[in-house]
């Protein structure tokens, strides 16, 4: 492996305080010496912030759209992307070994694990006060997961060093084989959980990592390893930070809509030289004329291919992000399929106007909740076969795609925290009864369990929970609901015992949701409800009949909302009539994610996990695809450097 730093010197980069994008962007203040750095909390700042710039290198780095990026390794020969310059080998999937696009993730990202595990150690061994500390190990330990992830993904199990000696005295013998899968796939799971359990849901500086971006990579590598039953439990933490959809497809990605309610991670961009996003000029022909004054410096190469564009259906306002046509300097329109081009213009991105040609203020999306939504259908369907959750959460999206809009803003229907005392059965809107009073037996409270809550909670005591389901119920009656908007149920709950029940709704909404709690451990619940099927009162209730006798149960913060500007029931909505197993709503969901997320970077991964990406390749210039291309090809310095590293099948 390659030397990356050495054990007096290295490399700091610190950041400029004038605005919260800028504080990660570097300024090089020369090499500084271990022994008088790491003292205060600027210089934590400084060291974690360098990390952050891995992402993205002087604009042509690893996590932007250039080549050797994730993004074009995730994009080629997926039938969303293609592009008009000579990178034939690539995108036929001859991959060579010696390529750029193949190599560069691995050449930039491998060095960024170690000098990221450096950092970290160097962090722990501060005078700094612990609180401080564990803040910044919490975000170098969430970029170090996620690049290991992103490694493990394209290269499989890789050498990586995360160890202390290892990271601060790098030796030229050291030649370790490549480690097992189990060891990688054991060291990115507690890497992502250890970060989420650690960082805050919010940064004070926009483009940071937060416990979202750290969840939200958790998830995707469950998935990806078909640990459907974890990627659930951690989807459900993801639908309770927050998140929400915006009202306008186009805006999600605005440079003048920097920090929405929408976006869990991004890398920022500024509209100057190596600091901004390249995706206009790498895909612009010469002669396109911008609405908003860009003299652009266009290199004409990337397309979305007619046929993902003819793909959409009809009304989906997604597609109007792909221009079949363009506005040229010549004057009038240039048709784009009349004049033989392969494919339209991605303007997902809108023009940003302090663009200075090159460099767009856009910051590259990453993650944002709508892939949360779909991720969650793609899991329960895997889990459970079709469900109507998994329904719900694809008609969330397909709202607003076409045309009925987000799910901002949010009204609060029922928001009980159980501050007040119970008279009779009834505390606030909520009211505890026993329908079975001949089996069934409980007391019931509000109090303080310091566990859950500073504040105070419901508490049930459960002697007897009766032999029906409906025996013992925690209610919300007469709620009255919309026909066609979107409800959510999210609440804190603790018991100390294992222990499952469910979650009803019946009148104007019909839904069913089980809930199952660890013993003494705090679960925070979060779920969309079916939408209603007509206008009127319903009653939301905890069914806790027939759970678990001689339990203690403690439930606080229950809070219901109506995402006020989503639904419309027109008839691009779908139905569970419809899907009849679950590989037809697999196949489905797999359509879904490429409307709404292409180029995004993620069909690669997506077509991999549904086990057609070699069939897909091959329908889209991927005419030598095989099960090698499955994994990218390893370097062949690498390899020279270290002989124990074996390559990866079916590459000389």
């Amino acid at each position: 492996m390659k030397t990356f730093l050495n054990y007096t010197l290295m490399l700091v980069l610190g950041f400029v305080l004038s605005s919260c994008e800028k504080d990660l962007n570097p300024i090089i203040y020369d090499r500084i010496a271990p022994n008088n750095f790491f003292q205060n909390e600027n210089d934590l700042r400084a060291a974690t912030t360098s990390i952050y710039w891995e992402l993205k290198t002087n604009g042509w780095g690893p996590y932007r759209v250039s080549d050797g990026s994730a993004f074009i390794m995730n994009e080629g020969a997926t039938g969303e992307w293609m592009t008009k310059w000579s990178w034939d080998a690539f995108q036929s999937l001859n991959w060579i070994i010696g390529e750029k696009m193949v190599y560069g993730f691995y050449e930039s990202i491998v060095p960024a694990v170690t000098r990221a595990t450096y950092m970290i150690e160097r962090i722990k061994e501060s005078p700094v006060d612990d609180a401080v500390k564990n803040k910044y190990i919490a975000e170098l330990k969430c970029l170090r997961g996620f690049f290991a992830a992103d490694l493990y993904h394209f290269y499989g199990p890789l050498p990586i060093i995360v160890d202390r000696e290892l990271a601060y005295n790098p030796s030229p013998d050291y030649r370790p084989e490549r480690p097992s899968t189990e060891w990688m796939t054991g060291f990115i799971e507690q890497e992502l959980r250890e970060a989420a359990d650690m960082l805050p849901v919010t940064q004070q500086d926009y483009g940071r990592c937060t416990k979202g971006a750290a969840l939200m990579k958790l998830m995707k590598f469950y998935m990806n390893e078909k640990e459907w039953q974890k990627a659930r439990d951690v989807s459900s933490e993801l639908m309770g930070l927050g998140y929400a959809l915006q009202e306008d497809y186009q805006q999600i990605f605005s440079a003048a809509n920097e920090g929405n309610s929408e976006l869990i991670f991004v890398v920022t961009s500024e509209p100057r030289e190596g600091f901004g996003l390249l995706l206009f000029s790498n895909m612009l022909p010469p002669d396109y004329r911008s609405s908003v004054g860009v003299d652009y410096a266009a290199w004409n190469g990337w397309r979305v291919p007619w046929s993902f564009y003819d793909s959409f259906e009809p009304g989906d306002k997604r597609r109007d992000r792909i221009l079949t046509k363009y506005p040229s300097k010549a004057g009038g329109e240039v048709d784009m399929r009349a004049a033989g081009e392969p494919g339209g213009l991605s303007f997902k991105y809108p023009e940003d106007p302090n663009n200075p040609g090159q460099w767009a203020g856009n910051d590259q999306v990453i993650f944002r909740y709508a892939d949360v939504l779909l991720a969650r259908a793609e899991i329960l369907n895997e889990l459970n076969g079709p469900n109507q959750e998994s329904i719900d959460l694809i008609n969330q999206v397909r709202d607003r795609a076409f045309g009925a809009g987000g799910q901002s803003p949010e009204v609060i229907v029922v928001d009980e925290q159980f501050e007040g005392n119970f008279t009779d059965n009834a505390v606030g809107a909520i009211t505890v009864n026993n329908f079975q009073e001949d089996q069934a037996s409980l007391s019931y409270r509000t109090t303080t369990n310091d566990a859950l809550s500073a504040s105070k909670a419901v508490n049930l005591s459960i002697t007897n929970p009766g032999t029906e389901w409906w025996a013992i119920q925690v209610r919300a009656d007469n709620i009255e609901v919309e026909e066609g908007k979107s409800y959510s149920v999210s609440f804190k709950a603790l018991a100390d015992k294992d222990v499952s029940f469910s979650f009803r709704a019946e009148g104007s909404i019909a839904h069913t949701q089980n809930i199952t709690l660890k013993a003494n451990e705090v679960t925070e619940v979060s779920f969309e409800l079916t939408t209603p099927h007509a206008t009127g009162g319903s009653v939301l209730f905890l069914a806790l009949g027939n759970s678990a006798a001689d339990y203690d149960l403690w439930i606080d913060d229950l809070v219901v909302k109506k995402n006020a500007a989503t639904g419309g029931g027109g008839g691009y909505r779908l139905e569970l009539a419809d899907y009849a197993g679950k590989e037809v709503l697999r196949d489905r969901i797999l359509l879904e994610r490429g409307w709404e997320l292409w180029w995004e970077g993620v069909r690669r991964e997506d077509l991999l996990r549904h086990g057609s990406y070699l069939d897909v390749a091959k329908q889209h210039g991927g005419s030598n695809a095989s099960s090698k291309n499955l994994l990218f090809p390893i370097p062949n310095w690498a390899l020279i450097e270290n002989p124990n590293i074996i390559q990866n099948d079916g590459y000389n």
